[in-house]
């Protein structure tokens, strides 16, 4: 059996698919405490060590795989049309890109609560199916929804993946297709219903990833307000 190493980078070093890198550092096996579970965190992760790099190199290939390189001309085209505040700010919500934000644009997200902002949540995927859905209303049902479907789980993958990202692909997807048909059913059950699906997906995550745990709370405390 195989298991990756969680590296923990310098804040000032981004790394993307494809690149190579060497690093001089140290391995750390971190072990549960009553505070903090650190040991089943990087289980659930498939890590079996973290690695705390302190001379690092990088080198870039020359040709980065589709997914990046659709996600850098994207992120290219924002930097043209927009001045560097804006495109810092839409970088981050569209992209889940930190890494051209400013220390000064990080810190007053912190200060004023609302960091959460750069965060690919279920909001983008939102504006995302009703944006598509004004332009394919007069097609078949069927190829709506696969157009959403493909659609949405292409952007979660575009925007690295990360679970509360499923989370919302899943909710979204399974909302627009149930609209269609004027299924109704009660507003817990879809979160329930992905839920589950995520349990058979990767079971730990619902456990110790705490960015999927905020997503659900998130959801339900809107449904149950």
């Amino acid at each position: 059996m195989y298991y990756d190493i969680a590296l923990i980078l310098p804040t000032n070093l981004t790394l993307i698919e494809g690149d190579t890198f060497t690093s001089v550092g140290k391995f750390s096996f971190p072990e549960d405490t009553p505070e903090y579970a650190g040991e089943k965190n990087l289980w659930y992760r498939g890590m079996a060590a973290e690695f705390q790099s302190f001379q690092n190199t990088k080198q870039s290939p020359k040709k980065y795989s589709t997914l990046v390189r659709i996600q850098q001309w994207f992120d290219g085209k924002l930097q043209e049309i927009f001045p560097r505040e804006g495109y810092q700010i839409l970088s981050g919500m569209l992209l889940g890109q930190r890494s051209a934000m400013s220390e000064v644009l990080k810190n007053q997200l912190k200060a004023s609560g609302l960091m959460h902002l750069m965060v690919v949540s279920g909001g983008n995927i939102m504006m995302l199916i009703i944006f598509l859905s004004l332009f394919i209303r007069s097609m078949p049902v069927w190829i709506r929804l696969g157009i959403i479907a493909g659609t949405v789980f292409a952007f979660a993958l575009l925007v690295g993946g990360d679970m509360p990202v499923w989370r919302a692909a899943l909710m979204g997807t399974i909302g627009y297709g149930a609209g269609l048909w004027g299924y109704r059913f009660r507003a817990l059950i879809l979160p329930l219903a992905v839920a589950s699906v995520i349990a058979l997906w990767n079971p730990l995550s619902l456990v110790y990833d705490i960015g999927l745990q905020l997503s659900f709370l998130s959801v339900i405390c809107i449904i149950v307000w």
